[in-house]
């Protein structure tokens, strides 16, 4: 059994209309939310011993967040193919790997995350920013996970909804 993380990235910016949709930044209501998700999976998700994350300035900036308030230490990629990527390129992505990790977290965007959590699991979810989806994956390697792939949505985290901060 192998468990997939997706998470979204926060809410962006949309301050500067001169940026490039890749080079958009969070804006403070993002920053706020990617420290909470962080706190929160410390606490309550199990954390990724790996991370595939899109190259976008707004999903990377979620992710140096996110990985302080979680206190992650563990192994990152950047892939550069996973910005605005479908549910086929993350799915090559996790094929590919090479790594024994049980638990990826693969940090992204919409539509693809939520098409993903719809082709492997048949639910249909709304990934607002800063959502994390738990999937549950009954595949010896990753290599193995493919669409017709029976994986159980275990459980979908929404900022708005998490219990408050203990701190």
């Amino acid at each position: 059994m192998r468990t997939l993380l997706l998470l979204r990235h926060a809410k962006s910016s949309w301050k500067h209309a001169d940026l490039h949709d890749h080079q958009r930044p969070l804006n403070e209501r993002g920053k706020r939310a990617a420290r909470e998700i962080g706190e929160f999976m410390k606490r309550n998700a199990p954390l990724p011993n790996l991370v595939l994350a899109s190259s976008a300035v707004r999903v990377q900036e979620t992710l140096s967040l996110w990985k302080a308030a979680a206190g992650y230490e563990g192994l990152i990629e950047i892939k550069s193919e996973l910005y605005l990527a479908e549910p086929n390129t993350y799915l090559a992505c996790l094929n590919a790997l090479n790594h024994e990790a049980n638990v990826v977290m693969c940090v992204g965007h919409n539509p693809g995350l939520e098409q993903l959590v719809t082709t492997l699991t048949g639910q249909v979810e709304e990934l607002p920013t800063a959502a994390l989806a738990q999937i549950d994956a009954p595949v010896a390697t990753w290599s193995r996970l493919a669409p017709t792939t029976a994986c159980k949505l275990v459980n979908v985290w929404r900022v708005k909804q998490l219990p408050p901060s203990e701190t």
